[in-house]
């Protein structure tokens, strides 16, 4: 028995190799993909704190003046993005108190922009409140 488990095995060095080598580039591959797959999740939730900004500034006045919609869009474009969309409202009109509220951000990543391998993402953000203040 003894002699059995410390047997060599007299195969060849090359399967062994291919073996590991083959374990390796899976692992890299999915190394590769969780890691683009993250910078997916870090811009999401950089949109959504710009529309959280955004519906709390909403639920304080019913309105997003011109300088306030430039400031979100400054946001935007300073993550490196052109193509987006921001309506509050629905309308864009201001609303009083005690209305519903809400704020839609719809951002447009292609791969160059999002710096990934061949990966475009359409980034949407709709957050719904009351307006706790008035105009």
């Amino acid at each position: 028995m003894k002699n059995l488990m410390l047997k060599r095995h007299k195969g060849s060095g090359f399967v062994d190799l291919l073996g590991t080598g083959m374990c390796m580039i899976i692992l890299l591959a999915l190394l590769t993909v969780s890691i683009q797959y993250m910078k997916v999740l870090t811009v999401q939730r950089d949109i959504e704190n710009i529309g959280r900004q955004a519906i709390l500034r909403l639920e304080t006045t019913g309105n997003l003046k011109a300088s306030d919609i430039n400031e979100l869009k400054g946001m935007i474009e300073a993550m490196g993005y052109t193509d987006y969309t921001i309506v509050f409202n629905s309308d864009n009109t201001a609303k009083h108190f005690g209305d519903s509220i809400s704020i839609s951000i719809v951002v447009r990543a292609a791969a160059s922009e999002l710096h990934a391998m061949g990966i475009s993402h359409t980034f949407n953000v709709y957050m719904v409140s009351i307006c706790k203040g008035d105009v």
